[in-house]
């Protein structure tokens, strides 16, 4: 009865999430494909059996089903921590929670470079930034993913413009993932997500998950769903995996924009529009374009990133400057804190302090603390000019053994990146949008919500 109803959960979460990249530039569109009659992690159960096979023919089992159940990999014990089973081969096949005790004692690390492209804007374009949005190739990169974490293949950093000196307080990140915690997958995954307060681990990455794939507050929520035709479930936006590659014709590729809408509080801006309260709010958007589906999925509303800014000024202060002492100031913090005062009394008491003063980007505003303010946020202020794209994967391991006769053996994990024609492309059509975009779709009020 448990089997039946994991197996619905998940093919709920394939129909929900998956979709058919779409074609960028000339590379092909591939058909919709989505769904099966047997869930692709219903397993045929082994047959029970007295006598264990070959070693060698444990290896080939487990290879064969790599994609469907776990594949945890055959390891030499010195690879591992003490404490591993090893079978009568002298080898080690950890169980899911031995995996991590035989993961960093490789004999090597290789590293996978693939480099940072910053988007660059014309000179006469304007330095605010309300959008991003690039096509990426879908493939598979490897056979198995190794479990030293997680695989950023390509994606995105949006950054607010300055609202903390000590790195950015919002950030819009995510991309093609790959991490078999979020379920096996042939093709990487897309994460659309972001994180706040200077990555917080509750942050609403995941619409009700935070880091980690940990369950937030009801009160820390601030993710919504716009689609009324595709769900974007917490495993991620899988890729359908019976599709067409045409690798022969430059493959298939997804597009992907995070562009700030007008949706929730837009009024009338302008370029380098001043920092304030009253302008018009920014609702960050996550909108896909495949082959089955296109349009905007998800969005984050305009107070998600400010929420609770008050409370974490106070408890950064109180650590960097007062250490919690008993001073006049840090009472007052500490009062806030505990609900004996309210914001406005707050912000009375400590209106001259200089770490409350200052402004960003002049002198000394990089050394210090400082109060951020919500219109600095991404949900009042355009990101940042600084637009970087790119990947950010960890090391993969690789194993080396002598033989006998003095011959060494390497064993690794090879990338498949596509090399079917002498130029491969990977991103394309990258452009950013300023405020043009978000004026164009404000006059559209028809759509627009309160």
């Amino acid at each position: 009865m448990i089997r039946k109803i994991f197996s619905f959960v998940i093919v709920l979460g394939l129909v929900g999430g998956s979709v058919a990249c779409g074609a960028a530039g000339d590379t092909k569109a591939p058909e919709l494909s989505v769904g099966s009659d047997q869930s692709e992690n219903q397993i045929e159960e082994e047959p029970d059996s007295d006598t264990e096979p070959p070693l060698e023919n444990q290896i080939e089992e487990e290879q064969t089903v790599k994609y469907e159940t776990w594949f945890p990999g055959v390891y030499l014990p010195r690879h591992c921590e003490s404490g591993v089973t090893v079978n009568d081969a002298g080898f080690v096949i950890p169980e899911k929670d031995e995996i991590w005790a035989c993961s960093e004692g490789t004999d090597n690390k290789l590293a996978v470079d693939m480099r940072f492209g910053e988007l660059v804007r014309q000179q006469d374009s304007s330095e605010d930034v309300y959008g991003v949005s690039q096509y990426l190739r879908v493939f598979q990169m490897m056979d198995v993913n190794p479990t030293t974490g997680q695989f950023g293949l390509w994606g995105q950093w949006i950054g607010d413009d300055r609202a903390h000196p000590h790195g950015p307080f919002n950030s819009i990140e995510g991309g093609l993932f790959i991490a078999d915690k979020m379920g096996r997958s042939k093709f990487p995954k897309y994460m659309a997500s972001a994180a706040t307060h200077l990555y917080s681990g509750k942050s609403d990455t995941g619409g009700g998950w935070g880091f980690y794939e940990r369950r937030i507050d009801c009160s820390l929520l601030g993710r919504v769903t716009l689609s009324n035709r595709m769900m974007v479930p917490p495993h991620l936006i899988s890729f359908d995996e019976e599709q067409k590659t045409f690798d022969d014709e430059g493959g298939i590729h997804v597009g992907t924009s995070w562009s700030a809408l007008p949706i929730f509080g837009g009024k009338s801006r302008v370029d380098e529009q001043a920092w304030g309260d009253d302008v018009g709010k920014l609702t960050w958007t996550f909108i896909i374009d495949a082959a089955n589906h296109s349009g905007p999925l998800i969005a984050y509303v305009p107070e998600h990133w400010s929420r609770r800014v008050d409370r974490f000024n106070a408890l950064e202060v109180l650590d960097d400057v007062y250490e919690w002492d008993d001073s006049p100031i840090a009472n007052v913090l500490v009062d806030f804190l505990n609900g004996d005062i309210s914001n406005s009394q707050l912000h009375a008491a400590i209106s001259e302090e200089p770490w409350y003063q200052i402004e960003p980007g002049s002198d000394g505003w990089e050394e210090g603390s400082y109060w951020v303010r919500p219109e600095q946020t991404l949900g009042l202020s355009p990101a940042r000019p600084y637009l970087p794209t790119g990947n950010e994967m960890p090391e993969i391991p690789s194993f080396i053994e002598t033989d006998a006769e003095g011959r060494k053996f390497a064993k690794i994990f090879p990338p498949l990146f596509p090399k079917k024609n002498d130029i491969e492309p990977f991103v394309s059509n990258a452009q950013t949008f300023d405020v043009r975009l978000y004026t164009i779709l404000l006059r559209s009020s028809t759509w627009m919500l309160i």
